[in-house]
């Protein structure tokens, strides 16, 4: 699922694997050849992944030892120097720093950034709720709140910052992109109906980066159910592309 890189070039994935198997990794490279890849945490199911301050950030859609009346989702923070720490998902991991039970039937926590001055980002992918939480110094939550909130519908998933701190969600469920600006204002800078993804359409769009004032965004173009867009497996198209300079035009269906 999600991807970050380190300051020494490490590249860090969230291999998710299903509940209990799944693992965070860190590969090593020397140029372009792989030399080495270390586990950092394993049993529990990682999805949305960054790194910052020299701690990895990851949320978990839900834990499964967790007994309550709707899923229960979290998120993890792990010290880039820890290996091979054995999460056990229940409320008492040391490296569980937020929990939140879901408002409706499904899983929550999904999407995960960081903003230019260090506040950490998490979205809500069932309810749309997009929670900001800040630090103190020594990397531990000071405070948490509810941000903005976005159509339920849309289903967020990943999310990323411009250099001016707008952040883009990606509307897993309706093909979109949602854009939350610096006063909260939300609006959807792109939608698609249901398509194969082969002319750049989004197709069930799951995660993004922002580069070179470029949005680059991954589609999942997997998973069917009641209130998505998205009806069956295409081709493999898996990219698409949105110049940030060009978001006024229309580029609904």
């Amino acid at each position: 699922m999600g991807i970050a890189y380190g300051p020494d070039g490490g590249l860090y994935i969230a291999d998710s694997r299903g509940a209990k198997h799944g693992r965070i990794l860190k590969m090593n490279f020397r140029g372009d050849t792989l030399i080495s890849t270390e586990v950092i945490a394993s049993g529990f199911n990682p999805n949305g992944l960054r790194f910052h301050n020299g701690y990895l950030y990851a949320t978990q859609l839900n834990l499964p030892k967790v007994k309550s009346k709707t899923p229960t989702s979290g998120i993890y923070q792990f010290n880039a120097t820890d290996r091979n720490v054995m999460v056990n998902n229940t409320l008492n991991d040391k490296q569980l720093i937020f929990t939140v039970e879901s408002t409706t039937n499904k899983p929550s926590l999904d999407g995960i950034a960081f903003d230019s001055k260090g506040n950490l980002y998490s979205g809500h992918i069932s309810d749309g709720t997009v929670y900001r939480f800040t630090f103190d110094a020594q990397q531990n939550i000071s405070s948490q709140q509810i941000y903005a909130k976005v159509p339920a519908a849309s289903g967020i998933d990943g999310m990323a910052f411009d250099s001016e701190d707008n952040l883009y969600l990606a509307g897993f469920a309706q093909n979109q992109i949602l854009k939350i600006d610096t006063n909260k204002q939300v609006s959807v800078i792109a939608e698609y109906l249901d398509n194969d993804g082969s002319n750049g359409q989004l197709d069930q769009p799951a995660d993004l980066i922002v580069y070179n004032n470029k949005l680059i965004i991954s589609n999942f173009d997997l998973m069917v159910q009641e209130g998505f867009r998205n009806t069956k497996h295409s081709k493999p198209y898996t990219l698409s592309m949105i110049d940030l300079a060009t978001i006024n035009f229309d580029l609904t269906k």
